[in-house]
């Protein structure tokens, strides 16, 4: 029993060592940008990603580190599925907004990629690295493309 007791104190300590401080007062607030673990969960719910498992196939993912993309603010992919090689497996290409977790279908001429699973997801996100409304707004419009224009507020060039 102390030793169940110990090891739950310690586990609680360590949890609260790493969970950011979104609670302090509002001045010390820092939003942290988001993970590349996170950015692929984001990845696995998007509806593109549900059509295809619900198609009996699998998602896979590739990171895109090409310079033509803006690598500091946001995880750039081409997200495939697992069909068999004479059908085109190519899903599409997207991107994760490190600031603000939207995700953007590059494809699609820069959309706003969204459903309700993956609106509930990036509010948990967004909460858990004090990511606020203002902050949102803030880098919702910067376009992935190293050389493109900002982004409208429908998410097209």
């Amino acid at each position: 029993m102390v030793r169940f007791l110990i090891s739950t104190v310690g586990l609680s300590l360590f949890t609260f060592a790493f969970v950011p401080v979104c609670f302090a007062a509002p001045a010390h607030r820092t939003a942290s940008p988001l993970t590349l673990p996170e950015a692929e969960i984001l990845l696995y719910t998007m509806p593109q990603s549900v059509r295809v498992r619900n198609d009996g196939k699998d998602v896979v993912w590739e990171r895109i580190t090409s310079n033509a993309f803006d690598q500091e603010d946001y995880f750039v992919f081409l997200l495939s599925s697992t069909a068999p090689a004479r059908i085109v497996p190519v899903v599409g290409s997207f991107a994760v907004n490190k600031h603000t977790a939207d995700v953007l279908d590059i494809t699609a001429e820069y959309q706003f990629v969204t459903s309700k699973q993956l609106l509930d997801l990036q509010k948990i996100l967004r909460r858990e690295h004090c990511i606020t409304r203002e902050f949102v707004e803030k880098f919702r419009n910067i376009n992935p493309d190293t050389g493109g224009a900002r982004l409208s507020p429908r998410g097209t060039r």
